[in-house]
């Protein structure tokens, strides 16, 4: 009777455990917009006339190309990963 109640204690455990460990997703990030390569922008509310009051963001971004990178920035970034 008690290697029973244990068996039946000790997949229970099993089981609770493996089901935090491969399924319960509460606590991670919503991996949609990283799937999707969408980085946070900034937002932009404009008056009536189409000039901007405010920008609004967590982390101000703005997507450049890479033309539009100096050449002097270019080799900085490339000189820090080298170290």
């Amino acid at each position: 009777m008690l290697v029973g109640a244990a068996s039946v204690g000790a997949a229970l455990f099993t089981l609770f455990t493996l089901h935090q460990i491969y399924l319960d997703r509460r606590d991670l990030p919503d991996l949609g917009p990283f799937t999707r390569f969408e980085f946070p922008t900034i937002g932009h509310i404009y008056d009536n006339n189409g000039t901007p009051l405010i920008e609004l963001a967590r982390e101000y971004r703005q997507l450049v190309r890479y033309e539009a990178i100096p050449p002097i920035v270019r080799d900085a970034i490339l000189a820090a990963e080298d170290v």
